[in-house]
């Protein structure tokens, strides 16, 4: 038979998960500062190349997306050591975003064999996993970015396909980069209390 937990034992409790939690959330801005910066130096890098003549300005997705990806499982990896145990949101992060991944590749590959130029889905389903990952932390600023992925994937899909590139930098510094110095500044305070 389990004995009751005392007052003191509960508290001590609900510390180690307040804790465990602050820690969870502290690690999302890097990942958002990171993917921010890269894919905006990408698409921007593509958009200059193209508007000037010049050839396979493509070629920054790929490379910049290995490297982000290298980047991240490395400080994943590095993180998850540092916290120990893994929380019920960490799993949750892990596989939307996983999920996401997967489907991007299969949207990209699948836009490029039939000729289409995948930005605009880029931008849609980007929407998801940003809007997801806010309504997990309650935190607005990537709800709100969420929603601008898909209100600039559909601009660039319907309204301005000529203009895809910058609507899509301009969903990544309002979706990812802005979010995420927001996050970081609000992680930091977290690291304080």
């Amino acid at each position: 038979m389990e004995q009751p937990m005392t007052p003191e034992a509960s508290l001590r409790l609900i510390d180690e998960m307040l804790q465990q939690a602050k820690r969870s959330f502290s690690r999302m801005s890097f990942y958002f500062l990171l993917w921010g910066a890269l894919l905006l130096v990408a698409t921007l890098t593509e958009y200059a190349m193209n508007r000037a003549g010049l050839p396979n300005g493509w070629l920054g997705w790929p490379i910049l997306g290995t490297l982000g990806g290298i980047i991240s499982a490395v400080h994943g990896s590095r993180e998850g050591r540092k916290a120990g145990a893994s929380t019920f949101t960490d799993r949750v992060f892990m596989w939307v975003w996983m999920a996401f991944t997967f489907t991007l590749v299969i949207i990209i590959i699948s836009c490029v064999q039939v000729g289409q130029r995948p930005g605009p889905w880029v931008s849609i389903l980007t929407a998801m996993p940003t809007l997801i990952s806010g309504g997990i932390l309650r935190f607005r600023p990537l709800i709100l970015g969420g929603v601008l992925f898909w209100v600039f994937g559909l601009l660039a899909l319907f309204q301005w396909p000529e203009h895809g590139a910058l609507l899509f930098a301009l969903a990544l510094l309002l979706g990812y980069i802005v979010p995420g110095f927001l996050l970081k500044r609000q992680e930091d305070g977290l690291r304080t209390a």
